[in-house]
């Protein structure tokens, strides 16, 4: 009964933060929510991340598919070290 309450406040395990690796064309995502299936939701938390999310080549790749937990970001080499984003894995 805990736990169905504290999701209903919006308590969930799922739900982590990530800095693109600056200077780079991929991040790795280690996340053990992370599956073959999953849906990542991003929230930029600065407008360096904002930009990378917003350009072309942001997106996700090896999703869970070659070890469970673990996604492939991809996104354009920047050397700024401040492209944070807050998280959820869902599914």
């Amino acid at each position: 009964v805990v736990k169905v309450q504290e999701i209903m406040a919006g308590k969930l395990n799922n739900l982590n933060s990530v800095t693109l690796t600056a200077s780079a064309t991929t991040t790795t995502l280690i996340d053990p929510n992370i599956g073959p299936n999953s849906l990542i939701v991003w929230d930029p938390l600065t407008l360096n991340a904002k930009a990378a999310f917003d350009n072309a080549a942001f997106y996700v790749s090896a999703r869970g598919t070659t070890t469970k937990g673990r996604a492939t970001i991809n996104h354009a080499s920047s050397a700024n070290t401040d492209q944070t984003f807050n998280y959820g894995v869902f599914g």
